[in-house]
Formats: C-alpha cells, sequence, structure tokens
C-alpha cells in the first residue's frame, strides 16, 4: 500500500469513525417535540442577554405545599410503590419507607397520579414553586414532567429537571436533598407526575420524599458588576412586586490587605424621577463608620449606576466589594477580582520555568502603619520590625514572546464567614527550590504551587504542573485563569466549541442563547457528566492557553468567554477557572502558540492518549446476526422497503442502503418490483449503493446520481458556497457553515470519483478551496439543529469530503484539511467513564 492510500485511509478511517456516532435513531413523538422546542430556540435566538454567573438571590423563606413520603404497605395512594406504573423499560419496588426506581433498558421512566392544588401565580408573584426530592443512586439527572388540567399530557415545554450530585455513601448512606424550580405557566391542579431517571439497564434511583414547597427568595439581585474606565458600572434587579428604597454600599479594597481602609459609598439619592444612571464620587471612609444612601427600585425593574474612583483608587485596587442593604434582612453581595494592565517592568518579581516567564505583582505595606498584621498574619517566619515591608500577591503575569498570553488572579475565590465571595490574600515563599513558585494564603490553609510536569514532551518542550490545596479541605474556586489578547476560538470538551465568527475581535460568545435558550445554555459552570473528558483550551492572537486537569468528578471547570464573572472594560480577558468540593487542584498547563486542534491532541496526549475500545458485547458473526434479523424481521422493515427510524413519519422505501447491507452480510438480493429504479438512493447515514450493480439496476443508479450532481452544482454559489435560509439559521453571523458545504462536496467529489466526471470534480474542489474558511464544525443537521450549534456530523462529512479531493487530486492541502476536521471531532466524544 503506497502512502497516499495510507493517509488517506486513516483519516477516512476516522471521519467514517465520526459518522457512526452520529448515526441515532429518534422516537417518533419524541422528534416532534424536540423539533418544535429548537425551531422556538431558533425564533428567540435573537434575543440579547447578559449572563449573570452568581446566584445572590438567597432563600428567605420556606412553606410546604404538598410533602409525599412512602410506605410499602400502603394500598392506594402515591406513597404506595404499587400506584406507580412502570411506563418504559423500568421497575418500581419498595422497601420501609423508600421507593426504587430500577432501569431495565435504556430510557426508562415511571408515572404516578397525584393530586396537588397550586397556589395561583398572582398569590405567589416573585416567588418560585419549588420541588424537593431525597434522593439517592447512580443517576445525575432526573426529568419530571407533570401533568395538570390546564396542561394536560407530559411534554417538554413543563418539565424541570434535578441535577443530582455523585452519591458520597460515607455521608448518611448517601441521600442527599436537591431542588428544582417548577416553570410558570405549569397550571395550578397537577393529576400527575411522571420521572425520567436518566438511567440504563441496572442502575437505580432511590426516593425517600417528594416535596412541593413555595420558596421566597431575596428580591434583590445584582445583576451585573462591570469595572470601566473611571470605576465600576453596578446593576440591581428588583423581582418583587413593590417598589424598594435599599442602601447600596461600594467597598474598594486596596493596597492593606489586613486594614480595608478605604471604603466608597454612595453620596447622593437620587429621586424617582431621575435618570437611571448618575455618577456618585466614592468617599473614603473607615469599616466602622459605613453611611450607605438609600436608592429607589421601581418592581420588577433594573437600575444602573455608575460609580466614580478616584486615581488612587484605580491604579490601586484589588477587588471590589457591592453590598445592597448591607444592615437590613435583603442583604445581599458582590465582588469582582481587578487585573492591571501593568507593564512588565513594574512586576515585583520574575521566575521562569519551562520556558514561560511569570511576572509577579505585589502590593507592600510598611509593617510600623499596620499594627494588626503580626495578629493576622500569624506566622512565626514574618518579621514584626518597623523597617520591613509585607507584600501579597495580587497577580501573575503569563509571559511568552515577551507577550502577556494570560493573567493568574485572582489566585483563588472562597466564602467568608457570612456567605460573601472573598479572595485570600497569598504571600510569595521564597525559601521553596528554584524550580517552583509557591504561595501561602495569610490563614496558611491555601497553598498554590507552580512547577515544571515531571513529563518531556518528544519536542522537548515541558508543560507546568499547577496544584492549589486546601489544609482543611474547604471548597474553594481557583485558580483563575484569564487569556489576554483578541479572540481567535476556545473549547470545553463536550460544552463549547467556539470560533472567531464574523469580524476581528467579534467571535462566539459561551453560554450563548445562539443554539438554546433554555436554561441549559448555561454551560459556565456545567456537571461533570457533561464534560467529555477534563480539557479546556483558549486561543487568542497572543498565544495558546490549554488544560487538562485530574478528578473530573470533585472538580467542576469553570468557562466564560468573554469572562462574565470579573467583567472589564479596561482590562478584557477569557476565563478558566476551577471549583473543588473536596480542597485540592492538580492541573497541567501549556502556553504554547499552536494550533486550536493540535491543542486538542495534547490534551488527548496528555490524559494518557485515547482509552481503549470498550469490549464488544458480542462477536462479529453475533453482530452481523443482530443487524441481519433488524433489516429483515425487526420493525423498520415494512411491505415497501424500509423506514430510516421507527414510527409512522418515517416513510418506508426501498433505501439501497438497507438492500446492500443485507447482501453484503447474507448475498440475498431482495428486489422490489414495483419500483421502477429498483431502489431509491440513501435511508442510512452511511452509504452503501453496492445493491445497484450487483441486481443489474446500474443504469439507474447513474441517471439518479447524475441527477443529483446537476442540481448541486446549479445550486452552488460562485465562491463555492452553499447557503442555509431555514428558521434554524436565526442567529448565526452567516447563512452558511461547514456542514451546510461538506455534505453537497462530499457528494460531488464521491460522484467525480466513481465516474471521472470533471465538471463534478471541478465544483467539489471549488467548496473545498472554501471551506478552509471554517473554524467551528457545525451546520450539518439544520432540520432539527440550529446552524450555530457545534455539530460533530459535520466533522464526519469535512473528513471524506477533503480525503476525496485529496485522492482525486494528490493535492497535501485537502489531507492537512482532512486531518484538521478529525481531530475537530475528538472534543464531542466521551473519553472517561464514570464508575458510578
Amino acid at each position: 500500500m503506497n502512502q497516499v492510500e495510507q493517509l488517506s485511509r486513516a483519516w477516512l478511517g476516522l471521519g467514517v469513525w465520526l459518522l457512526t456516532l452520529c448515526a441515532v435513531t429518534t422516537a417518533e413523538s419524541e422528534a416532534a417535540k424536540r423539533a418544535e422546542m429548537l425551531q422556538k430556540n431558533a425564533a428567540e435566538a435573537v434575543i440579547p442577554e447578559v449572563i449573570n454567573p452568581f446566584g445572590t438571590r438567597a432563600l428567605i423563606a420556606e412553606k410546604s405545599l404538598w410533602t409525599l413520603t412512602f410506605d410499602e404497605n400502603a394500598e392506594a395512594s402515591p406513597s404506595a410503590w404499587r400506584t406507580w406504573n412502570p411506563l418504559h423499560n423500568a421497575e418500581v419496588s419498595a422497601k420501609g419507607n423508600l421507593l426504587r426506581l430500577a432501569g431495565t433498558g435504556t430510557d426508562p421512566y415511571v408515572a404516578v397520579p397525584v393530586q396537588v392544588t397550586l397556589p395561583k401565580e398572582s398569590e405567589w408573584g416573585g416567588d418560585r414553586l419549588v420541588m424537593r426530592l431525597r434522593v439517592r443512586g447512580n443517576c445525575r439527572r432526573l426529568q419530571v414532567f407533570p401533568s395538570t388540567k390546564q396542561t394536560p399530557g407530559y411534554i417538554e415545554e413543563t418539565s424541570f429537571a434535578f441535577t443530582i450530585p455523585t452519591t458520597d455513601v460515607s455521608q448518611d448512606d448517601g441521600w442527599m436533598m436537591v431542588d428544582a424550580t417548577l416553570p410558570s405557566g405549569i397550571g395550578e391542579d397537577i393529576n400527575a407526575l411522571r420521572f425520567d431517571p436518566g438511567m440504563d439497564r441496572g442502575d437505580f434511583c432511590e426516593l425517600m420524599s417528594i416535596e412541593i414547597l413555595r420558596c421566597t427568595y431575596n428580591p434583590v439581585e445584582i445583576t451585573r458588576l462591570v469595572e470601566t474606565a473611571n470605576g465600576i458600572r453596578l446593576a440591581v434587579r428588583n423581582h418583587s412586586q413593590h417598589d424598594l428604597e435599599l442602601p447600596i454600599q461600594v467597598t474598594w479594597i486596596g493596597p492593606n490587605p489586613c486594614q480595608q481602609s478605604l471604603t466608597s459609598l454612595i453620596d447622593s439619592t437620587p429621586s424617582r424621577d431621575s435618570a437611571l444612571a448618575f455618577d456618585a464620587a466614592l468617599v473614603d471612609s473607615t469599616p466602622s463608620s459605613l453611611v450607605a444612601h438609600p436608592q429607589y427600585i421601581a418592581a420588577g425593574e433594573t437600575r444602573e449606576w455608575n460609580f466614580t474612583f478616584t486615581d488612587e483608587q484605580k491604579n490601586k485596587s484589588t477587588a471590589i466589594a457591592v453590598t445592597v442593604d448591607p444592615t437590613g434582612p435583603l442583604r445581599t453581595t458582590r465582588a469582582t477580582s481587578c487585573v492591571r494592565r501593568a507593564a512588565l517592568s513594574d512586576a515585583a518579581w520574575m521566575k521562569e520555568i519551562a520556558g514561560i516567564q511569570f511576572y509577579g505583582y505585589e502590593s507592600r505595606t510598611v509593617s510600623e502603619n499596620n499594627p494588626s498584621k503580626a495578629a493576622l498574619v500569624n506566622d512565626a517566619s514574618v518579621k514584626t520590625s518597623t523597617d520591613t515591608s509585607f507584600a501579597y500577591v495580587i497577580q501573575i503575569s503569563l509571559v511568552r514572546n515577551e507577550q502577556v498570553v494570560a493573567v493568574i488572579g485572582p489566585l483563588a475565590w472562597s466564602n467568608g464567614p457570612t456567605g460573601e465571595r472573598i479572595s485570600p490574600i497569598f504571600q510569595r515563599d521564597e525559601s521553596v527550590d528554584s524550580e517552583r513558585l509557591t504561595f501561602h494564603s495569610l490563614d496558611r490553609d491555601l497553598t498554590l504551587s507552580i512547577a515544571a510536569d515531571e513529563t518531556v514532551r518528544t519536542d522537548g518542550s515541558q508543560d507546568l504542573r499547577i496544584t492549589l490545596q486546601s489544609a482543611s479541605n474547604t471548597p474553594f474556586e481557583g485558580p483563575v485563569i484569564r487569556t489576554q489578547g483578541r479572540w481567535i476560538g476556545g473549547i470545553l470538551a463536550g460544552v463549547e466549541y467556539l470560533g472567531s465568527g464574523e469580524g476581528e475581535g467579534q467571535g462566539d460568545r459561551s453560554s450563548s442563547k445562539l443554539d438554546c435558550i433554555t436554561e441549559e445554555r448555561f454551560r459556565h459552570q456545567p456537571d461533570s457528566l457533561k464534560v467529555a473528558y477534563p480539557y479546556m483550551m483558549q486561543k487568542t492572537e497572543r498565544g495558546t492557553v490549554a488544560v487538562v486537569w485530574e478528578n473530573l468528578k470533585q472538580v467542576s471547570p469553570i468557562y466564560a468567554a468573554p469572562n462574565f464573572y470579573e467583567e472589564s472594560e479596561v482590562c478584557p480577558d477569557y476565563r478558566m477557572a476551577f471549583t473543588t468540593r473536596n480542597g485540592t487542584i492538580s492541573l497541567i498547563l501549556r502556553l504554547t502558540n499552536e494550533s486550536v486542534e493540535d491543542s486538542v491532541l495534547w490534551g488527548v496526549a496528555a490524559l494518557g492518549g485515547l482509552p481503549p475500545l470498550p469490549t464488544l458485547p458480542r462477536s462479529r458473526e453475533q453482530s452481523d446476526a443482530l443487524y441481519l434479523h433488524a433489516l429483515t424481521q425487526g420493525p423498520l422493515r415494512g411491505p415497501t422497503g424500509w423506514g430510516h427510524c421507527i414510527g409512522s413519519s418515517w416513510a418506508q422505501s426501498p433505501a439501497a442502503d438497507h438492500a446492500s447491507t443485507i447482501w453484503r452480510l447474507s448475498g440475498e438480493k431482495i428486489s422490489f418490483p414495483n419500483c421502477p429504479t429498483g431502489y431509491t438512493l440513501g435511508g442510512a447515514h452511511l452509504r452503501n449503493e453496492s445493491i445497484f450493480f450487483v441486481t443489474g439496476h446500474a443504469d439507474a443508479w447513474l441517471k439518479m446520481q447524475t441527477t443529483r450532481v446537476r442540481e448541486l452544482i446549479a445550486s452552488q454559489k460562485p465562491d463555492g458556497s452553499y447557503t442555509f435560509d431555514g428558521v434554524y439559521g436565526t442567529g448565526h453571523f452567516e447563512n452558511t457553515a461547514l456542514g451546510i458545504c461538506a455534505l453537497p462536496a462530499m457528494n460531488l467529489l464521491e460522484y467525480a470519483y466513481q465516474t471521472g466526471d470533471a465538471a463534478s470534480l471541478a465544483a467539489g474542489l471549488k467548496t473545498l478551496d472554501y471551506m478552509k474558511r471554517f473554524d467551528v464544525p457545525r451546520g450539518a443537521q439544520c432540520w432539527e439543529i440550529p446552524l450555530h450549534s457545534p455539530d460533530q456530523l459535520a466533522s464526519a462529512y469535512a473528513v471524506k469530503a477533503y480525503v476525496r479531493g485529496y485522492e482525486l487530486t494528490g493535492r497535501d492541502e485537502y489531507l492537512a484539511e482532512a486531518r484538521r476536521w478529525a481531530i475537530t471531532g475528538i472534543p464531542f466524544t466521551y473519553l472517561w467513564n464514570d464508575p458510578d
């Protein structure tokens, strides 16, 4: 086999693998509901939004409206397991005071009749109705479909879902309380509940109690806190049905970490008729003499204010905290960390590790001006004489080729004694060895370490091992990595695949509405089960920052591009960070200028390479027999042919793909005399048209293919592109995408490969050249997925099209494109397994 054949077969093999992954069967009713929901998503995708990543609305009060507990001896109430109906692939049993749901196959679900009367919406206003479960088991997501008198049936629009954390059997036998908010418009009289536990065969879910509560949450929410050139911009929303007058306090955290000596206050009180935005000078004050003036916020409205900093505050502040109603019952706080555009020459120290220069920025205070320092530090190694200075780290710049590619700042976030979000203060430990950077928080609980990773790559490069650990195993967030420069693209495997988009610096935004308008769009801190493998990256014009981490079940990634956690108009950036429940984060960071695709390969290699293929459930002979049975005797087969899927909405036809597969497996040539061409083209995701040739219908195949190819050439745009203008194109920055172009290119070049047709070859190559402009695989399934949504099937189409182009021309650039698009399919694929 020559090199051309080896290379083309290798990348074509990966492309076929991607195509196979994308071949799925959808039930008729579920497909219809999904299509309706996605059409609504696409139609509403252009709605602008501001993402607020913080749940600042604390629970104030709750009232139980309905409670269900279980009794294995009960006979005729929802508490009796016998009234629970296993509708699909499920079995129900009881033991004592718990109900057990077990999966007997894929997608199990059960239903139970109930009688629950909910309060009218006008009665509970801005409050929320919440269902609370006491649950344990190995299902990680449980979806509930209520059926009411006003909205009968189990429909997606009125459903709600629980995210169930991994069970820790060491704590109360693994039982946990989880809440989910009931959607508005659900109706008032619930007569049945369907539970979809998201399990498979052998999985289980146990319930001890189900409760519906009316929860009153803090109506005050700080929805935005943005650093501006002159200070900050603050937005506060009043969710209640009443006008509110609330004091607002802005605290500037300056260069003295032990005293917080400068606090900023609003010094004017606008009237109810004043403009929504105003400037208020910040007044220095000590914490003991805080006075904040009330501000008026009408019911259901959001108000914005601008606060101006003094030059000293702008230059030296490290964090800003805003508190609404600081001494009242509606108290809520939000803090943000500030990153400075400091020159490298302003850094207090510089250290190089693994080819990366670390510039540390510190603030220093003289001991004699800080009498409380010794008590707070509580460390014998810190001198207390008046001629020494106390230094703490503000931020660390990661520099490559004399450019700041990323900033670590703050080093960590944690929760304060009253629940506020605070940034611990770190000191650099200068006593450690020269190959490492080590930092300790003032209370000595958190330790951050940065060193060269033990693994040296084949190209001689070395990555960084970063650990952040709490001695008390306290949960925290960090380190916060903030990528700098003009955006090019980024990935959080299985969750986000972002590109540069239209126009310089515009690009995709994470957690956007362009492919989903439900709460599932908030992907900035996803459940670990949604992460395909522990890898994320960001690329800007300055470089590529990629991270892999350990212990996916205990460490959750945070991904915000642009950074809507610490919004800044002064120094905008893109955020990657982590949270942990067990007090330890260990990651490997790579700082290069490599392509997005090469970074993906690094991430896979850093995790030990691709995992082994799963053990086959049956032999090849058994598999072939199963396939043959499904195609000849299963429900796909009908009197006139086969359906693509099972269900009356999928018309049955003498599909060549199915007939060819039967012939390849058994040698049987199934014919349909009522079909003048013998067979119809297509039928399956993977084409297989050999049946035309072994049954004497090659001429019919050629006529149908020629007609299709001529139509493709006629619809091609002058630049080689193809476009899509359906409803699912709403919101995307253009009316084309990789999948929209790759599928016709694949068909054109396949025809040229089979027939030698020059016109189809020229048209196909023109589309291949146009497709080089794309950087995100999307647009392959616009009948049910928005054009903007990343889509693995687009990767597979592009691989096959470019491999054919390479085989027909021998041009290496096409093989390189096939490789590029094959790699883009990897982040969609799960490379880890949850042992639970």
